[in-house]
């Protein structure tokens, strides 16, 4: 409204539409993911490499001789734009039905232990499959960690674990260097095994699910 120096009045009416972003769902379950490694071992003993049909969080002997099981892998975001906000990121990771390692004396188990709860962290930097080995294995953090409760089930598949946080912490920073997998407390035997992007049965290949707006 405007009022002249006659104290005359006009009136008029301004509508301003907001457009939201458009939401796009991103999913992703590679198979024979090239950026997906298992970190076996200890300091002498070193089992680590890419290209296993399983991966997972476990403590364990071999031996005699204390060892652990880590995991590290990542997914390509790059077709996500760097102007994007991530809405949600959900992975999930399927028992291994028949797992190599772990508890096996009176029943396969892809669970095993008094206390297997585990950790899915950021990997905070580079690493390469082809050259990753248990004593130059990547650090990560446990900023946004989730953690994932103990549980005495031989085979419970993890769906839909809200990774949103992780996920803006990799495409925020441009820091894509994938998830890691440990448990919560290396105290043998426990142990938590998935099927990796090798096995057999893509369906149980490591999915992860991203909604984001652009």
């Amino acid at each position: 409204m405007v009022i002249d120096d006659g104290g005359a009045t006009g009136v008029d009416t301004v509508s301003v539409s907001v457009k939201e972003r458009e939401l796009i769902t991103l999913s992703l379950q590679p198979a024979n993911n090239p950026d997906e490694v298992v970190i076996f071992g200890n300091s002498t003993i070193d089992e680590t490499g890419p290209y296993t049909k399983e991966i997972g969080a476990e403590a364990w002997t071999k031996n005699g001789n204390p060892v652990v099981l880590r995991a590290v892998f990542k997914f390509n975001l790059s077709s996500i734009p760097p102007t994007s906000i991530i809405k949600s990121a959900k992975l999930s990771l399927y028992s291994h039905p028949a797992p190599i390692n772990g508890h096996h004396s009176d029943e396969v188990r892809a669970n095993y232990g008094s206390d297997n709860s585990m950790l899915i962290q950021k990997v905070t930097e580079a690493w390469n499959p082809e050259t990753l080995k248990f004593n130059n294995q990547p650090s990560s953090s446990p900023t946004n960690q989730v953690v994932i409760p103990s549980t005495n089930k031989a085979f419970l598949d993890l769906v839909e674990i809200d990774v949103t946080q992780l996920v803006k912490d990799m495409t925020g920073s441009n820091s894509n260097y994938g998830f890691s997998l440990r448990l919560q407390n290396e105290v043998y035997y426990n142990s938590r095994i998935f099927a990796s992007s090798e096995y057999s049965d893509a369906a149980r290949h490591p999915k992860l699910v991203i909604v984001y707006a652009q």
